[in-house]
């Protein structure tokens, strides 16, 4: 299991409307669920491996609401509404150590999807890396 430290201040469903209503969006389920009991952090095993696809990914962060810096919406901000550098459906939650951002899907048939977007590229492609958020977590690893 991975453990969090660093994490966001406690928040409530209502801390999370706040966002999603000013937004315009609705987080998927999973996710609002880890916000609501850890509301991110850094991870004790921070190693994405998906030896199916063959890549890897070092986790850096996942964003947290309310929180002083690294927050949620200043990433969102940033990238979303800025920049306008992720796709619509996209909503960043976590960055690598190389400043690549993990984001999940919050609209169509992929909603709940972690996908992976190199701030390299500087376009707003990204690569599907997990079917959910559930599964992303409990494919990180201590080391790859």
């Amino acid at each position: 299991m991975t453990t969090f430290i660093k994490s966001g201040p406690p928040i409530t469903e209502s801390d999370i409307s706040v966002i999603e209503n000013k937004y315009n969006f609705i987080l998927p389920r999973e996710y609002r669920a880890f916000l609501l009991n850890i509301n991110g952090g850094i991870p004790s095993k921070r190693y994405y491996v998906n030896e199916k696809l063959d890549y890897s990914y070092v986790i850096d962060l996942f964003l947290s609401i309310r929180a002083n810096n690294l927050s949620f919406e200043e990433y969102y901000e940033d990238y979303k509404i800025q920049s306008k550098l992720l796709p619509e459906r996209m909503v960043p939650i976590a960055e690598d150590a190389f400043g690549n951002l993990i984001c999940v899907s919050i609209k169509g048939e992929d909603t709940g999807s972690i996908y992976f977007w190199n701030h390299e590229d500087n376009s707003t492609d990204v690569r599907r890396i997990a079917p959910s958020f559930n599964e992303f977590l409990n494919n990180l690893k201590d080391h790859s």
